[in-house]
């Protein structure tokens, strides 16, 4: 089955295999993905630190999940980096996840874990893209609107403000069909098929021959009309070494792409007739080789971890869905992010010339399949099934599975209980928060009461585990646990009342054990207290803490109990006087037998 469109994403979650059908768009990006069924539902899977699949919980999921209050009348959805957003029916737009930058444009910095409403747009919106921590939209009317983090001019509006709700991009009022927002950059198609962006430029992203900041829209130069798509990249490398975002658009049937070139995503050229990279930024727009002409759509991705070279490697890669339904990537090789079956989770560290040869290679394989890791991709197939490839796929595509996902129950390490003995039982349980609960499979030789099991016979115990499932989790399969009590019959030890004790003062201590069995006392901390036999000696200011040890015989278990109480200063050997002007004076020294006055 020949893709209909392409997503990528930056980090991943390992999918399930089984299939998610009845799918009809697809967008994924920063490491989660989310779908709009044909049903107008919206489903969603992945990382989730911060609520950005809107189930209302967070925490990685596996699984398309149902987004609550969306489960109809959803159009189209678009993610960003830690949020994600959605048109519905009549135009509105609804945001969910990280919001500290106002990027949900509900007019906080409050994150949402569940859809919230986009206030402030004056009128119904017909396209949406997600940036990192931005969000962009066309409006029925043409005009374009982005709010969120505006660093870099990312909004468009003239100004680096960071926007709480949407705001107007400079000179776009209307003519705008649609809008893609990148890392720190956004770019525009307009109904003339003109391409403009806006925003950080260090690496020529805008494409307008230059590497200057825009904080409004330039044209990107040789495209002024024949633009159908555009996708903006970009990664966390231009933080770190003064590189930047790229772009790449479909102009006239003609892949093109620009900017940050370090892992060859703005184009492969010729060398010798043969495609390779020269990794040279481009601040223009090139042709990428080997794609055929006619292109339908594109995707393009971008992400940077702690890893080689100099400390960070920054990860980017781009598809073509071509004329044919067939797929075409290029770019980063990490871990298969292309998705051509090459290579695993690593990458040569001799040098580029390796990475080079692997891409040509990637570039030069015909669609389906491909490879990955760092990075992953999804393919929205002309069925409605989609498959991803990448981190935590694998190099070859796999479906996405729909509904709850698996949980398991993990045992901690099997308690020792005797007979009449209790003993905690440890669980690990799984995801969907629910209590395990337990039970005793053997109640002639145990009994369970919360997580406390009690020994009643010499023979196997056998505690059962279970945990109910929930709306994103099945039931967790009953787990086991099963360990022998101990034929020896428990005993307790109990204490007399605790003596008043002082310094160099003298009491008597009483510990018997339930079995009649004779108990042994020692002090654990004899600069406090000493024992012999059953009558302790005060020898300093502090606590005394006497254990009572049990050792056991042929019935009954070893057993030991311990008691503290306080030794106080002896009266006799310590006294304050008043001092008064003309009556003598006294002062306070230690000794190893208590606190003495000096006159």
């Amino acid at each position: 089955m020949l893709p209909r469109s392409l997503v990528l994403s930056g980090g991943g979650a390992r999918a399930t295999q089984v299939e998610l059908s009845g799918v009809a768009q697809l967008d994924a990006r920063y490491g989660h993905a989310c779908v709009v069924t044909t049903g107008g539902g919206v489903k969603c899977w992945g990382g989730d630190g911060w609520g950005q699949l809107g189930d209302g919980l967070t925490g990685s999921r596996y699984t398309a999940n149902d987004v609550p209050g969306l489960t109809s009348g959803a159009v189209s959805v678009a993610v960003g980096g830690g949020h994600s957003c959605a048109i519905v029916t009549g135009g509105g737009v609804k945001c969910w996840g990280l919001n500290a930058s106002g990027q949900l444009g509900d007019g906080t910095t409050t994150q949402r874990l569940t859809p919230v409403d986009v206030t402030g747009l004056p009128g119904p919106v017909v396209a949406l893209s997600a940036g990192n921590l931005h969000t962009c939209a066309v409006l029925g009317s043409g005009a374009a609107m982005c709010w969120g983090l505006n660093g870099n001019g990312r909004l468009g509006d003239g100004t680096t403000t960071q926007r709480l709700v949407p705001t107007l991009v400079s000179g776009l009022a209307t003519g705008v069909v649609k809008v893609s927002a990148g890392r720190l950059h956004t770019c525009a198609i307009l109904g003339s098929g003109a391409a403009k962006c806006w925003g950080s430029n260090p690496s020529g992203e805008l494409g307008d021959g230059t590497r200057l900041q825009r904080t409004a829209p330039v044209d990107v130069v040789g495209l002024t009309t024949g633009v159908a798509a555009i996708a903006t990249g970009g990664s966390d490398y231009d933080f770190n070494y003064g590189g930047g975002g790229y772009t790449c658009a479909i102009a006239s049937g003609v892949t093109k792409c620009w900017g940050q070139n370090h892992n060859a995503q703005s184009g492969e050229v010729l060398c010798g007739g043969v495609p390779c990279s020269d990794f040279q930024d481009r601040l223009t727009p090139s042709d990428v080789q080997g794609i055929p002409t006619g292109a339908t759509a594109i995707a393009a991705s971008g992400w940077s971890t702690p890893q080689l070279l100099h400390g960070s490697i920054s990860f980017a890669q781009n598809c073509v869905v071509t004329a044919a339904g067939g797929a075409r990537c290029w770019g980063s090789l990490y871990c298969g992010v292309l998705g051509d079956g090459v290579s695993g989770c690593t990458i040569d560290q001799s040098g580029w010339g390796e990475q080079s040869r692997r891409r040509r290679r990637a570039l030069e394989r015909a669609s389906i399949p491909f490879s990955a890791a760092i990075l992953f991709t999804c393919a929205l197939l002309a069925d409605g099934h989609v498959k991803c490839f990448g981190s935590g796929y694998g190099n070859q595509p796999v479906a996405v599975k729909d509904g709850t996902e698996p949980q398991a129950i993990i045992f901690g390490q099997a308690p020792s209980i005797h007979v009449n003995g209790w003993g905690a039982v440890t669980t690990f349980g799984g995801q969907s928060g629910n209590p395990v609960i337990l039970t005793s499979l053997t109640p002639s030789s145990c009994s369970v009461s919360g997580n406390a099991v009690m020994g009643l016979a010499s023979a196997t115990c056998t505690v059962a585990a279970n945990q109910a499932g929930n709306a994103y989790f099945d039931p967790a399969p009953q787990a086991t646990l099963s360990f022998l009590i101990d034929p020896h019959l428990a005993q307790t030890i109990t204490f007399g009342a605790a003596p008043s004790l002082v310094v160099n003062g003298v009491a008597t201590v009483s510990a018997t054990a339930s079995s009649g069995l004779p108990v042994t006392l020692v002090s654990y901390f004899p600069r406090a207290c000493t024992v012999s036999g059953n009558v302790v000696t005060g020898v300093g200011v502090g606590s005394c803490t006497l254990t009572a040890n049990q050792a056991g015989d042929s019935t009954y278990a070893p057993a030991s109990a311990s008691l503290a109480f306080p030794v106080g200063a002896d009266a006799g050997t310590l006294a304050l006087f008043a001092t008064k002007s003309g009556v003598g004076s006294g002062t306070i020294t230690s000794s190893s037998r208590g606190n003495r006055v000096r006159q």
